[in-house]
């Protein structure tokens, strides 16, 4: 009998690792926006620290808490759930859905990276509204909604200053009639003077703390390891050609 065994991968894995890094003393409410099926709210399994995962799609959702739960993980204690797209206000929207690319999933109004087979109904809420404790980060990855998104978290992020690892993307942003520029802006305008991009993302933070500073340096460790790999594979796959 032949046994299949599924190929394992990880999505933004350099990514996941940076991050952890910089959380790994956190204390307060760590957000996960766009968790989708939990790649980055898994951390909280190597975290003391909950927390809050929103999710849009709800098929997504029950995939992110079947697989929180495979892990040992304790609703109402390690993470909360929270089926909804984060925006700048309450309401109603539709969500659209790629059915072969459910990860490019968005309440914009313009749709440049996939062509959506069918939309649904979801409830928007913004996240000074869920009345949140204190927060100590928000990674957020909502194809092009995170300027709306924070704008909803405005109060949000004067009063608890969280470090937030966002997906910086002008083509996603456009989907929603905005950009990078406008979104960096809007972050300065409340004290985000720090900004370091990992693969998709920029971290924006308020200073750089020793523990962000160590997670750089490592990140950057790696990524000059890759480039040597990538010039050693280089060089011995390099065919000499004869000259007279």
């Amino acid at each position: 009998m032949q046994k299949n065994t599924p190929e394992v991968s990880f999505w933004e894995y350099a990514s996941i690792k940076f991050l952890f890094r910089c959380l790994k003393t956190s204390k307060g409410l760590i957000v996960d926006v766009g968790a989708q099926v939990g790649s980055f709210t898994l951390l909280a399994k190597f975290l003391n620290t909950p927390f809050l995962a929103i999710e849009a799609d709800n098929e997504a959702a029950k995939h992110l808490e079947d697989n929180l739960l495979a892990n040992g993980l304790i609703p109402g204690s390690d993470f909360h759930l929270l089926v909804g797209a984060a925006s700048s206000s309450d309401g109603i929207v539709k969500l659209n859905i790629a059915s072969n690319h459910r990860g490019l999933s968005n309440i914009g109004v313009t749709q440049y990276r996939m062509i959506p087979d069918r939309q649904k109904e979801v409830k928007t809420f913004s996240l000074d509204n869920l009345d949140l404790g204190p927060i100590s980060a928000i990674k957020m990855d909502i194809e092009g909604g995170e300027y709306e998104a924070l704008k909803g978290g405005s109060h949000l992020l004067f009063k608890h200053k969280p470090m937030l690892f966002i997906e910086w993307s002008d083509e996603n942003l456009s989907q929603f009639n905005t950009s990078t520029e406008e979104l960096k802006l809007f972050l300065k305008s409340f004290g985000y003077n720090f900004f370091f991009k990992v693969e998709g993302n920029m971290l924006c933070s308020h200073s750089i703390s020793p523990r962000i500073c160590a997670a750089i340096l490592e990140y950057q460790a790696g990524e000059m390891l890759k480039a040597t790999r990538r010039t050693i594979k280089s060089f011995v796959s390099f065919k000499a050609v004869r000259t007279i």
